[in-house]
């Protein structure tokens, strides 16, 4: 039984592994419509609100007054469901989660902050390569980079900056006014 279990869990890994292969290489069509950027963190934060539980992490939202947005709902819901993910997974002791939006010129943002592990500074640049990864067994380096794809399609950009033992912040900042 238990080297039944042992290569269920592999099958099931490798079938995660081959579905984000495929997502990869897979060129979408994007669903455009009106997207309000703070209902959809609220609708991830919702989504990860038991694995925050479970990890002792808190959450903090500082979500400004932004306009409603032209964007792909799903896909900015993947984008952020995996920085959050992220997230949880650089503070396997705990600790806060901040998320927050808000207008900068003719932009939106969303920030997801955490106060994890942080990211070392040789590492950094390559973290949006595909198939990079440093979570060893339990990654396979495809969730930023198809996240980064993303947030281009959508005319955006992400920005992260990251200190050692003090946390990780991406921003994603997107058009108000797109062109698709």
């Amino acid at each position: 039984k238990k080297d039944l279990k042992i290569i269920e869990q592999e099958s099931m890994r490798a079938k995660e592994i081959v579905n984000q292969l495929l997502e990869f290489a897979r060129k979408r069509s994007m669903n455009i419509g009106d997207v309000n950027l703070n209902v959809l963190l609220r609708e991830v934060l919702q989504l990860a609100s038991l694995q925050l539980k479970h990890s002792n992490i808190s959450v903090e939202e500082e979500l400004g007054e932004i306009p409603i947005i032209k964007a792909d709902h799903n896909q900015l819901k993947q984008v952020f469901l995996n920085l959050v993910n992220n997230a949880i997974h650089a503070m396997p002791d705990g600790g806060r989660l901040i998320i927050r939006s808000g207008v900068m010129e003719d932009k939106v943002f969303a920030e997801v902050e955490d106060t994890g592990h942080g990211i070392p500074p040789d590492v950094l640049p390559r973290i949006f390569e595909p198939f990079f990864t440093t979570k060893k067994e339990k990654g396979t380096g495809l969730g930023l980079s198809i996240s980064y794809r993303i947030i281009e399609s959508h005319g955006g950009r992400i920005e992260v900056r990251s200190e050692v033992n003090k946390g990780t912040c991406f921003t994603v900042i997107l058009p108000l006014n797109p062109s698709f």
